[in-house]
């Protein structure tokens, strides 16, 4: 009776200590390099196992039985085959290079100006940077926007007037940044700024959003300056008729990945002395006492005079972004000048009223800070 007992003790310690086997091995490649980070499954109890840098593995307390066994690695073909295991065992596995001919792939995105004409808001935006570098102002971009019509009384930096939907004059406000122009004095102006000192243009039909600080009833435009990461530097000059010279000059130094500085300027000057025609000239006959006989109109063509325009603007950035304490800072002074000489006003018709001129000089600065809380 002990006997039996004791035999019955021991089988189940004997059964176990037999039925755990080891599957170990290596994995290496035709030419007989190992091959690492190869994956070795088996297709019962979950077992599986990675190879190492030598291309060894090892896989433990496993069943006896029989068994499939998958070798797989990027680049190389699968491996299955068929084991039997009753005994601890190790093997060698062979694994030839596979080539695969990936089809095309195609990368769809969105430009920054698609992203915002999608908006809930109605908003066009339009890139410029197709035509940053035709000598192009903004305006002209601006007008192959629908539902816009921008009216020019001369050439550059001359008065304009715009249409936006059907509403015009104070009911269409023009930004700069996202501030009004007129802060900046006269230098930015529609009609001579130049499309190669902006990112992109965006009209505001109806609704102005919330970033935009003032309103109007017709909406706005906002001109967005050039926002380039990196080092760069960009320069253009352009010469036109009546004397019309442009020229721009921008660049970024970027110290890290945090901090940069940059500036962006450019400077116009036209004598804007076009042909005009049919203007009405008063010749005065005189008598031999000296006074006046007589006043007759006549109609002549001739160049307008006295109507040079001059605008610069200039302005430097100190950028810096993705600190703990703010996700973008941008402290940023500039300069902007203009100076016109007013020959008579819209319809030569009066009086001249003399070498009249203006000039208007701009200083201004101005702080952006952005950080998301939440």
């Amino acid at each position: 009776m002990k006997l039996l007992f004791c035999l019955l003790l021991l089988i189940p310690i004997m059964a176990f200590s037999q039925s755990k086997f080891t599957f170990s091995g290596k994995v290496i490649s035709v030419q007989g390099e190992s091959i690492a980070l190869a994956n070795i499954t088996l297709d019962k109890h979950n077992k599986y196992a990675v190879a190492k840098e030598d291309g060894s593995f090892q896989i433990n307390r496993l069943n006896s039985g029989d068994y499939v066994v998958t070798i797989s690695a990027i680049g190389f073909k699968t491996i299955n085959q068929n084991i039997t295991i009753n005994s601890n065992m190790r093997m060698e596995f062979v694994m030839r290079e596979e080539v695969q001919n990936l089809k095309d792939v195609t990368v769809v995105g969105k430009t920054e100006a698609r992203e915002i004409s999608e908006k809930a808001i109605t908003i066009s935006s339009l890139d410029v940077k197709i035509v940053a570098d035709q000598a192009l102002g903004a305006e002209e971009v601006l007008k192959t926007s629908t539902g816009i019509v921008v009216r020019q009384n001369g050439g550059l930096g001359s008065s304009f007037n715009i249409n936006l939907n059907g509403l015009t004059g104070q009911a269409v406000r023009i930004y700069y940044d996202g501030i009004p122009v007129q802060v900046f004095g006269g230098g930015i102006q529609l009609n001579n700024i130049p499309v190669d000192a902006l990112e992109r243009i965006d009209v505001y039909k109806g609704v102005i959003p919330i970033d935009i600080g003032t309103d109007a009833l017709g909406g706005g435009i906002n001109l967005v300056p050039l926002q380039l990461e990196g080092n760069y530097l960009r320069t253009s000059y352009s010469v036109g008729s009546f004397n019309t010279h442009r020229f721009t000059f921008n660049g970024q130094k970027s110290f890290n990945e945090s901090i940069a500085v940059s500036v962006l300027s450019y400077f116009n000057y036209s004598d804007n002395d076009y042909s005009m025609s049919n203007i009405p000239n008063l010749v005065e006959t005189l008598l031999p006492d000296g006074s006046v006989g007589g006043v007759t109109e006549e109609r002549i063509d001739t160049r307008r005079f006295h109507d040079q325009h001059t605008s610069a603007y200039i302005e430097g950035a100190l950028k810096i972004k993705n600190v703990s304490w703010a996700d973008r800072l941008e402290l940023t002074s500039s300069f902007s000048h203009r100076f016109d000489e007013i020959q008579q006003g819209t319809f030569i018709i009066n009086t001249s009223v003399g070498e009249a001129e203006r000039e208007v000089n701009t200083f201004a600065q101005r702080l952006n800070y952005k950080k998301k809380l939440f």
